[in-house]
């Protein structure tokens, strides 16, 4: 889910184009691109990776996972990819204890430099679905989306560091929930149309750095 105050952003940067760049690969050439060690597509494929632990303190564990980087356009500046969670946590460290499930992690890259690209990430929890044959879906509990960039460690992106700022978001009231961890007491529906996107002037009601290191799955 992303806040309706950034779907200008996502324009944007589905609309940005590498300064100085004037190269254009048609689809046989983005294959061999994608293949070459050092062409505009490395950093597409698979990744493992992780992420340290919000509260260790409490006992939050490090994130373990696997992602899939695809072009979106021929000329390998823009890139969708899913990240999905090998061990997701919930509760977001105990926050929302009511929490069943979690969609994938999706996003968008935007190539912003020979190394370098920004990164705009979204996801949800949910309840856990009602028995077979009840009309009715599982409720989304909360979501967070995250802002950053993505940076590749070696000139053949065979390694690549995720940075930027997690900001999450409430699907629910409770005036009465403290998390005295997270400084948060009390939380309020900041989606109140329910059409996946945070309202307009919505503050999040915790946003915290968010690394993400991870390896290329290779042959």
């Amino acid at each position: 889910m992303w806040m309706k105050t950034r779907i200008l952003s996502i324009g944007l940067l589905a609309a940005w184009a590498l300064p100085g760049t004037t190269e254009a690969y048609g689809l046989g050439q983005q294959e061999h691109a994608a293949a070459a060690p050092n062409g505009p597509c490395r950093i597409a494929g698979t990744w493992v990776g992780n992420s340290p632990p919000f509260l260790p303190e409490i006992g939050d564990q490090t994130l373990i996972f696997a992602e899939t980087i695809t072009p979106i356009d021929d000329s390998c500046q823009r890139f969708s990819s899913v990240l999905t969670a090998v061990n997701p946590e919930l509760t977001f460290s105990g926050l929302f204890p009511e929490a069943e499930g979690t969609s994938d992690l999706y996003a968008t890259l935007v190539r912003d430099g020979a190394n370098r690209y920004r990164v705009l990430l979204a996801t949800t929890y949910f309840t856990a679905p009602p028995p077979e044959g009840v009309p009715i879906r599982g409720r989304v509990i909360y979501f967070w989306t995250y802002s950053g960039t993505v940076t590749c460690i070696d000139a053949g992106c065979t390694e690549k560091l995720q940075e930027g700022t997690l900001s999450l978001y409430s699907n629910i009231e409770d005036p009465d929930r403290v998390f005295p961890p997270l400084g948060v007491f009390g939380v309020v529906d900041q989606d109140t149309d329910d059409d996946g996107f945070a309202d307009p002037g919505t503050v999040p009601i915790f946003e915290a750095p968010f690394p993400l290191a991870s390896r290329r799955l290779m042959e």
